[in-house]
């Protein structure tokens, strides 16, 4: 039973430290699924979500049909509004958003902390999220 104990506690660890740290005073609100696919991190104003869409890296697919951007650096970002709530959406294997009712200057902050901290795990390679258990 101790090595049992032991696995689960090492995989807890790994998949806590792999994930990227969001901004000071966003709290874990944990979704219906066990799995966490619909977690979201909110500071009540502002909402993260992460979701593992299974996309394929398919530039027309993102860019035409998603409305993605490609960056330089060959992140997919996308913007707007849909039914009252503004939207700022990363893509890189993983598609992170930030949704809010507010389009003010903390949401523009929050968008671009959104964008650096992608871009820095895009260019280092690390675990961005855990891997998906299916």
């Amino acid at each position: 039973m101790k090595p049992l104990f032991c696995l689960f506690l090492l995989f807890y660890t790994i998949n806590t430290l792999a994930q990227i740290p969001f901004p000071k005073g966003f709290r874990l609100v944990k979704g219906e699924a066990l799995s966490g696919k619909d977690d979201v991190r909110t500071n009540g104003r502002y909402t993260f979500q992460v979701s593992r869409t299974g996309w394929l890296e398919n530039d027309e697919d993102l860019m035409k049909t998603q409305g993605f951007h490609r960056t330089k650096d060959s992140l997919y970002w996308s913007t707007g509004k849909k039914d009252g709530v503004y939207f700022y959406k990363v893509y890189n294997g993983e598609l992170v958003e930030i949704y809010s009712q507010y389009n003010d200057k903390e949401f523009a902050y929050y968008s671009k902390w959104l964008l650096s901290t992608m871009r820095k795990y895009h260019h280092s390679e690390k675990l961005l999220f855990p891997p998906r258990n299916n």
